[in-house]
């Protein structure tokens, strides 16, 4: 979970006479539109630059303990491999030996 609070940036709009002006004050979150694919979906292709997460994001409840699930050798070996370069990988979080199997 990502925590954003809002912004507020200043604009001042000038009208066809010098002596009218407007300020203007926008609120929002900063944040852009974004997609996610999964591993299954990008298999054989491509891609300049890649985000990957990783680490286990759901847990399993063995014996009343929560395990978390680990990434898989075929989906790592599928994440890391659709970037063109090593420089277009970017890890979202520090890997844990425990999230892979």
């Amino acid at each position: 979970t990502i925590l954003l609070t809002p912004l507020s940036s200043k604009i001042e709009c000038a009208r066809r006479r010098p002596w009218q002006r407007y300020n203007v004050t926008r609120r929002g979150l900063p944040c852009t539109a974004a997609f996610a694919c999964t591993d299954y979906k990008v298999q054989g292709r491509t891609l300049e630059r890649v985000a990957l997460e990783l680490r286990g994001t759901k847990t399993t409840n063995v014996r009343g303990e929560g395990i978390p699930s680990q990434c898989d050798p075929y989906s790592l070996y599928v994440q890391l491999s659709r970037s063109r370069s090593l420089e277009g990988i970017m890890l979202l979080s520090k890997v844990r030996e425990r999230d892979i199997i």
